[in-house]
């Protein structure tokens, strides 16, 4: 022991725990079973998602806000893309979500300015260096050289057929764990439909967008599903 022998009490500071997502009674809400795709590592009870457009499988729904910042849950670029690319160098730890056949879709923030490059299908993911993997894809970009790390250059899966590409479904029930890199397997899980009243800071990854896609409506600090 740090302290020695004797015997002591060692009280390490204390974090609250996780946060309360359910306002209404669990049990009356309109639950299902569904699968997420692997790769996104931990998400966390309240997060938004939506459906793979290649399968059923869900993956997290993307934010406008967020695209614009290149964080969770798009993969960013490692590297510059070229004017006319059709790969993506991405860290090694998100491999597993792009898989074969799934449509890619490239997004970056140019000064403010959004878009979004619909890459097609994925031809492959393979590892390329410990750390990273390159994505292939079918449609190659239209001579825009703005794909750089510098504009936040992304990519995710595609969950809606129209620009922005994504649109929310389904909000998980419980925290669950999707793995990480190469061995990333994914998780089955309880998603939440309807007929609930939800904490608002409890959800993961709400935008308005995505609250109308859900049919939902806010009061307070409360989101109600109908």
């Amino acid at each position: 022991m740090a302290n020695g022998s004797t015997p002591q009490i060692n009280r390490s500071g204390e974090t609250p725990g996780p946060k309360r997502l359910f306002h209404s009674v669990r049990d009356i809400a309109l639950i299902k079973d569904k699968t997420i795709d692997p790769g996104y590592g931990v998400l966390l009870a309240g997060t938004v998602m939506g459906v793979n457009t290649v399968g059923s499988n869900l993956v997290p729904y993307v934010p406008i806000a967020l695209a614009a910042y290149g964080k969770f849950p798009l993969a960013p670029s490692l590297a510059d893309m070229s004017s006319t690319a059709d790969t993506i160098s991405v860290p090694l730890d998100t491999i597993k979500r792009f898989t074969v056949g799934a449509k890619l879709i490239l997004v970056r923030n140019n000064s403010g300015t959004m878009a979004y490059s619909d890459g097609g299908a994925i031809i492959s993911a393979v590892k390329t260096t410990d750390y990273s993997a390159l994505i292939t894809f079918t449609d190659a970009l239209s001579t825009d050289a703005n794909f750089t790390v510098a504009n936040f250059a992304s990519c995710f899966v595609e969950s809606d057929a129209s620009s922005p590409y994504s649109t929310a479904v389904y909000i998980l029930d419980k925290d669950t764990d999707t793995g990480k890199g190469e061995d990333a397997k994914g998780a089955n899980v309880s998603v939440l439909i309807s007929n609930a009243i939800l904490y608002t800071t409890s959800l993961v990854n709400a935008d308005a967008a995505a609250l109308t896609d859900m049919g939902a409506v806010t009061d307070g600090q409360h989101t109600i599903l109908k």
